[in-house]
């Protein structure tokens, strides 16, 4: 074993060399930061915090040796680095990393939730990149907290959030201008809780005080209250109740400079900073669901569905080393379409005419005998605030929760004053002096009407406010008007990199910091000109397949070339072969049924046995079965199990493969149904496409979809990673590869449980993976049966081992675990939850690989801009770093500037963003929590790039590892795991409202849940 060797950083002229020693791997190329949220207690417990100065833009680097795997305490490390494999240099790749010795100190002491930074990445070409982030400089001042709590007098339902973001900025607007010998200057708030302010405010001698606001007919009460005991500290905070920060000493800026952990009293100093640089937008724009994100007015464009698109911004202030950067970026917001609740629903349910009156009397016939589309109504509109007049000249609004069993004329109820019972119809004719036009609409439901907190006010007298973020997703059954949905949204939020960095640099000016007073009071500037980074190019890996018939080439390979490669004239690697297969259709359509047998499938076959001879894949049986059936459940069943029984009568031997086709619209229900009899109830992969894919002939699509689908499916491998990728291809030494996600219910849907997915490798090439899936408690972000999982893949990938490439000792020597979708606030708690089932698992089964633990996030706001698409940088650089389109090429790494100031991780675009896109492209975020391994940047960096190029359904590198990917795509699918017999099993849309403890669903929908069929354990099914 070598230890790790180092050699000081080059500074020459940021472009660098590209040659490296041969054999030495030379790679080219679902959250914003929550910890400062999450990482703080909700005690509100802070006296006072004081701001930082800021040197701004720095040119020094990062530094100091790895600590161990954890970070921890910071001791410096002296154990070697680690081998990996015969086909890899481990002593030259590390050669190239620079020691953080020569960019900035990160002192030992310091501790670190996520793994020090080691060093900074050398491989690949160097170029210059603008980053949509600002730096700031920050004067220090002496900053109080408070705890702002806003509650209505009289709450309609404890179910319903109280009070919106909105509503609390209006109301302490309106306080602080009514208390303007408190609050001047001004203080600044959250729009949930917290209030910082630059003095001490006259709260009196108990420190808090209480008012009374009205807002659209409903009492608010508002208590101001300081938080904990300010104490004079000079240099850093000796409380976890508050922050005093001075110019060069505080910790805020000691954490920036890697001299301080990020404990709470950094989190605070963070925080007062950003709610004030968010004040200004907070009370002048409309705010996003995110409460980072605001738009502009007249910002909105009607798409349908009653949903309006907004475009706007998103700030939030980030820790980099040596400075703080504020990141904007700009954004797509849906937002409810305001106006007449009658006219939303309509929309929304597609209910068409040209004559208003009609369309309103066809909605009211429609929620009362279709109880589907109501309550997919009741899902999309649930908790949106609307407003109806009140006697007199006032109006009300309030949040709503459903609907009324019966409409204006049927619903009843007994008036207080003198007990006489009256229709809502008659009670609101006689309180506004009118007739009601539509009583046969139903009643809108706030609160809990049946228990006497609560109100039924007739739908045609509501109307939806504006500016209401969407909350909820689209139900399944709108499939096709999903799509469309999102295809208009990808055209509206579309913006090459050079114009969306031009909108970023205006956002400055719409989000008003140089003339907010907020900013100016908490002495805090924001530059005018976006940071310019380095960044690196790595070069891709190389992609070994089979040699055709009749090929010169023994050993075809191919190099992609910016993120996209071509099989023309190869063979997949591993080709499977197909004993038998059938071919269904589920169209239920007279024209198609009349030409599926005698044309459309004699086409189909012979097309798709081309493409297999093409891509080297051998087919026994030339003539499939095929037969068609009609799209209910009961329907398909019989004719799957009927075609699998001819297919033993005819060879013997039960059907490979079935092709599926399914109608082109409306086939969520039947794919279930096919996926489910497949996966879980025998064992069989199945193929399904839609009707207007199958009646393609051309064998460019079929070999498409031999690549993307069937030959992954039916155990074969398309292709793998030739020689010079780190710590894979060796047999003896084998790396374990996984990815985990987690996908949660949607909002409005409390019956659905969360649903997780984890896959690994099986091959010393990590080319090769298998898959376990389970449904928890949701929506919780924790893997509960990780351990159980890891467990079942390790013996799988053990006996794969042994069984395929006859290892004697087929344990891993290292687990290299891909997490998506934890946020920063939340990398302890995946280390104390998940990393530890993990060990335990090695532990039980007395095996002792070596752990690397990294999360892979999508969720963030950096962009980029190249060079030379630019106003900002010059000279101009090569063509060759970039896209036409302005956007960088994949491989194009990030890891100094931007990136957490003592952690160890760095950005990585693995992909190429098609140019018909017209948008720009996304970095994945990468975040080492935990290395036993002790891997360089060069080696990890190099390694994930490797696995974009693995994912077997595309000929085109992904964004994140594919192991990650396919995660994601296992979660997915988790509605195929409950029975098509009882498909209440897996979801059922209900109100937003919580549910009460004694009617939640996830134990009997855990124990409906069924497990994968044993016989696709060891397949790629999910491909």
């Amino acid at each position: 074993m070598q230890p790790r060797g180092r050699r000081p950083f080059s500074r020459g002229g940021g472009r660098g060399e590209r040659a490296q020693p041969e054999g030495t791997p030379n790679p080219q190329g679902r959250g914003e930061s929550s910890r400062g949220q999450q990482g703080v207690s909700r005690a509100r417990s802070a006296g006072r915090v004081e701001s930082q100065q800021s040197t701004g833009p720095s040119s020094r680097g990062h530094g100091s040796p790895r600590n161990n795997p954890r970070g921890g305490r910071g001791e410096s490390s002296t154990t070697p680095r680690g081998t990996a494999g015969p086909s890899y240099d481990s002593q030259r790749a590390t050669q190239g990393v620079t020691d953080l010795s020569s960019h900035q100190q990160i002192e030992a002491n310091v501790r670190t939730i996520a793994v020090r930074r080691p060093g900074l990445g050398n491989l690949g070409e160097r170029c210059r990149l603008v980053v949509n982030t600002f730096p700031t400089k920050v004067q220090p001042r002496l900053v109080y907290q408070y705890d702002a709590d806003i509650k209505q007098v009289q709450p309609i339902s404890a179910n319903i959030r109280q009070t919106s973001a909105t509503v609390n900025m209006r109301i302490v607007s309106r306080l602080q201008e009514e208390e303007q010998g408190i609050f001047t200057p001004r203080a600044v708030y959250d729009s949930q809780r917290k209030m910082y302010a630059v003095h001490d405010l006259a709260l009196g001698s108990n420190g808090s005080r209480e008012w009374n606001f009205t807002i659209d007919g409903m009492g608010y009460e508002v208590r101001v209250k300081r938080v904990g005991e300010p104490i004079d500290t000079r240099f850093e905070s000796n409380s976890r109740n508050w922050t005093l920060i001075r110019p060069k000493h505080s910790v805020l800026h000691r954490f920036i400079e890697g001299a301080h952990p990020q404990e709470n009293s950094v989190i605070e100093a963070r925080q007062a900073l950003d709610v004030a640089l968010r004040m200004t937008p907070l009370t002048m724009l409309k705010i996003g669901q995110e409460r980072r994100t605001f738009y502009p007015p007249s910002s909105g464009q009607y798409v349908g569905l009653g949903i309006d698109l907004c475009r706007g911004y998103f700030q939030s202030l980030r820790p980099a080393p040596s400075r703080l950067l504020l990141n904007v970026d700009v954004c797509t917001g849906a937002m409810y379409h305001p106006g007449p609740l009658p006219d939303l629903a309509c929309q929304f349910l597609s209910l068409q005419h040209a004559d208003s009156t009609a369309r309103i009397r066809n909605l009211a016939r429609t929620l009362k005998n279709d109880q589907q589309k109501r309550q997919q109504l009741v899902q999309f509109i649930a908790g949106v605030r609307v407003q109806w007049p009140i006697a007199g000249t006032g109006t009300m609004a309030r949040a709503l929760k459903g609907f009324s069993a019966k409409d204006a004329h049927g619903e009843s109820f007994a008036r207080r004053s003198d007990g006489r019972t009256t229709t809502i119809a008659r009670y609101f004719s006689e309180a506004l002096n009118q007739r009601l036009v539509f009583p046969e609409l139903l009643c809108v439901q706030f609160g809990r009407p049946e228990v006497g907190r609560g109100a039924l006010v007739p739908m045609e007298l509501c109307t939806v406010l504006p500016d209401q973020p969407l909350r909820t997703a689209l139900p399944e059954e709108f499939a096709e008007a999903q799509r469309a949905f999102h295809k208009k949204h990808r055209e509206f939020s579309a913006q090459p990199p050079k114009d969306r960095l031009e909108l970023v640099k205006h956002g400055l000016q719409v989000l008003g910091y140089s003339q907010s007073d907020y900013v100016r009071q908490f002495g805090v500037t924001v530059l005018s000109s976006p940071l310019s980074t380095q960044a690196r190019i790595l070069q891709p890996p190389i992609l070994r397949y089979r040699p055709a018939p009749g090929s010169s080439d023994d050993r075809p390979t191919v190099r992609p070339r910016n993120g996209q490669w071509s099989m023309t004239n190869k063979h997949f690697y591993k080709p499977t072969v197909i004993q038998t297969w059938a071919l269904i259709s589920c169209v239920n359509d007279p024209d198609y049924e009349a030409t599926f047998l005698e044309t459309d499938a004699p086409r189909l076959v012979s097309s798709f046995m081309t493409a297999c001879q093409e891509s080297g894949v051998r087919v026994v049986t030339q003539n499939p079965v095929v037969t068609r059936c009609f799209d209910s459940r009961l329907d398909i069943l019989m004719a799957l199990d009927g075609v699998e029984k001819e297919c033993i009568e005819r060879s013997g031997k039960p059907t490979t493969l079935y092709f599926v086709i399914l109608p082109d619209q409306g086939h969520q229900e039947v794919y279930r149904t096919v996926k489910n009899w497949g996966d879980v109830m025998r064992g069989i992969p199945t193929q399904c496409m839609r009707r207007k894919n199958s009646l393609r002939s051309e064998s460019n699509f079929w070999l498409n979809v031999l690549h993307k689908s069937i030959n992954a499916k039916l155990g074969g491998i398309n292709m793998i990673l030739d020689r010079g990728v780190p710590l894979l291809g060796d047999p003896q030494n084998g790396t374990m590869v996984m990815g985990a996600d987690v996908r949660h219910p949607n909002l409005g849907s409390f019956m659905q449980g969360s649903y997780t997915g984890v896959v690994s490798s099986l091959d010393a090439h990590a080319s090769k993976y298998a898959a376990t899936m389970r449904v928890q408690d949701g929506p919780v972000e924790m893997i509960q049966d990780l351990g159980d999982m890891t467990a079942h893949l390790l013996e799988r990938y053990m006996r794969y081992r042994r069984q395929k490439e006859g290892v004697t000792n087929p344990a891993p020597k290292r687990i290299i675990f891909y997490r998506d979708g934890v946020s920063d606030g939340q990398f302890q708690t995946s280390l104390d939850e998940e990393l530890t089932q993990i060990q335990a698992v090695c532990r039980s089964l007395k095996i002792r690989p070596k752990i690397t633990f990294i999360v892979v996030g999508k969720r963030h706001h950096l962009r980029s801009v190249c060079h030379m698409h630019s106003t900002i940088l010059t000279p101009r650089l090569p063509d060759r770093f970039f896209n036409g389109d302005g956007n960088c090429l994949a491989g194009t790494v990030i890891d100094r500037d931007v990136v957490h100031p003592t952690e160890f991780d760095f950005f990585l675009q693995s992909h190429k963003h098609g140019i018909s896109e017209r948008g720009t492209s996304r970095p994945a975020h990468y975040s080492v929590l935990y290395d036993e391994n002790q891997l360089s940047p060069d080696v990890i960096q190099t390694l994930s790039y490797a696995l974009c190029h693995v994912y077997a359904r595309s000929n085109r590198a992904v964004s994140i590892p594919a192991p990650v990917y396919y995660a994601h795509q296992i979660c997915a699918r988790g509605g195929i795991h409950f029975s098509p017999r009882n498909p209440g099993g897996e979801v059922a849309q209900i109100s937003r409202s919580s549910p009460s403890p004694e009617h939640s669903s996830i134990p009997p929908q855990q124990e409906a849940f069924q497990l994968l069929h044993p016989a696709q354990e060891d397949a790629m099914f999910f491909a």
